[in-house]
């Protein structure tokens, strides 16, 4: 168990380094972003001053790393959330369908969460859960190779950065 535990560990630091490279990390106690845990990611050469994107919190184990996506911070979201009750899964569905697009395969964190009843949301499920605007993915790293890893966390970073900032 030793050598997998290693390997993992070994894995996540990859990706933590992947995402450091092409975004500003910031923790999310030094600024004001709702709904923000851990570390907050930036357009690079832009922390604090362009639109937060992600948070996250490094994790200590395990295979994944649970990514909050900001929708709110997204100019259009605004405008797309107006009269919906629960817009996060809506919009997430349709941020999900642009990733994709760009060869960027994640996990929509609702995949994972079981149903618990009529009227119960969480940020997870996609729905506000205390953070309205909130939606999240789960990065996985426990298989691809580094150069898959970093080459899969930059498309990821070009496609929310572009997203975000056009």
């Amino acid at each position: 168990m030793t050598n997998l535990r290693d390997q993992y560990r070994v894995r996540r630091d990859w990706m933590l380094q992947a995402l450091e490279a092409v975004f500003d990390l910031v923790p999310a106690d030094e600024v004001d972003v709702k709904g923000a845990m851990g570390l907050v990611a930036y357009p690079k050469g832009q922390a604090k001053t362009g639109p937060a994107l992600l948070s996250f919190v490094p994790p200590v184990g395990g295979m994944f790393i649970w990514v909050r996506v900001h929708y709110a911070t997204h100019p259009g979201y605004a405008a797309f959330a107006e009269g919906k009750e629960h817009p996060e899964r809506e919009f997430e569905a349709i941020f999900w369908k642009t990733l994709n697009d760009a060869l960027v395969l994640v996990t929509p964190g609702w995949y994972f969460c079981p149903y618990e009843g009529e009227g119960v949301f969480s940020v997870a499920n996609g729905a506000p859960g205390g953070a309205e605007g909130v939606g999240g993915f789960r990065l996985a790293y426990s298989f691809e190779p580094k150069d898959q890893m970093e080459e899969g966390i930059r498309r990821l970073a070009d496609v929310v950065v572009n997203e975000w900032t056009a």
